[in-house]
């Protein structure tokens, strides 16, 4: 039988044992347990280094023996995953130096699998010509061949987003570094995609990403792609009466207004409107 861990690291922190929800309610409240299986599962693909285990475990905490505390939540840890039904004694052992998660025990991580989409697609963006010159050597239907390829890729990595990473612990250093670093690659697919969109006039596409970026990502502007698309498809006034919710949202949420980027689009666009001096007057 294959066992398998399920672990969503973005937004919501779970983890499944095949199939089945993995932590019970009492194990959230026990940090130490969340934080050893946290790290163990991210860095399950080339362990750990036992100092940087028990610097995220222990941290600050003033603890006279952090190498001995270390291996007693190790050892509790693996206690409590055994009662939890997972099979074998050496599910955590160390190496070398090195903290690793049992190969027995199969991890699927949607951060990791949101990382190699990202890479995936990156490695297929180097085969695009980077000059016009050069993509006059390079037949439409093969850039066409490439950009579905790296769209796929984009959407697929896209829904695996669904909040910042371990959004409830961004209070530890090690996982706000991670957030940082997977936000900058949410806003690569999310910009890359539009482009591929955008340049293909697939207006529908591109509102469908907007509405998903805005969702998981708020108050970042992702907005401004749903506008853009109502407006290319003439929707004006559905796009003025998003803009005024937006307004109103960002206001009262944050108390602040959006950048003026949303009002640029339509004011972009203001010579295709029907009532596009009334619209803009009115915002």
């Amino acid at each position: 039988m294959t066992h398998k861990i399920k672990v969503q690291m973005f937004g919501n922190f779970r983890m499944d044992y095949n199939g089945a929800p993995f932590v019970a309610e009492k194990m959230h409240k026990e940090s130490q347990f969340n934080r050893m299986m946290q790290a163990l599962i991210h860095y399950s693909d080339c362990g750990i280094a036992k100092d940087k285990l028990e610097e995220i475990v222990i941290g600050e905490r003033d603890i006279d023996a952090p190498h001995t505390a270390l291996r007693v939540i190790v050892y509790k840890t693996k206690q409590k995953l055994a009662q939890l039904g997972l099979p074998g004694k050496n599910i955590i052992y160390l190496k070398g130096g090195i903290y690793y998660w049992t190969p027995d025990i199969e991890i699927e991580e949607d951060a990791a699998e949101f990382e190699k989409l990202y890479n995936e697609a990156c490695a297929l963006e180097k085969q695009m010509p980077q000059e016009p010159e050069s993509a006059e050597t390079v037949c439409d239907e093969r850039i066409k061949e490439i950009e579905d390829n790296m769209l796929e890729l984009y959407v697929k990595a896209l829904y695996l987003y669904k909040g910042e990473f371990l959004a409830a612990y961004t209070g530890e250093t090690w996982i706000a570094q991670e957030a940082r670093r997977y936000h900058t690659m949410f806003e690569k697919i999310i910009n890359e995609a539009a482009y591929i969109l955008r340049k293909r006039k697939q207006f529908k596409g591109l509102e469908k990403l907007g509405v998903y970026a805005a969702k998981v990502d708020p108050f970042n502007e992702w907005e401004e792609l749903i506008m853009e698309a109502m407006v290319e498809t003439r929707r004006y006034d559905e796009a003025e009466e998003l803009y005024t919710d937006v307004v109103d949202y960002y206001l009262r949420e944050c108390g602040i207004y959006p950048s003026s980027r949303l009002l640029e689009i339509l004011e972009k666009y203001s010579n295709q409107m029907n009532h596009a001096h009334e619209i803009l007057e009115n915002i």
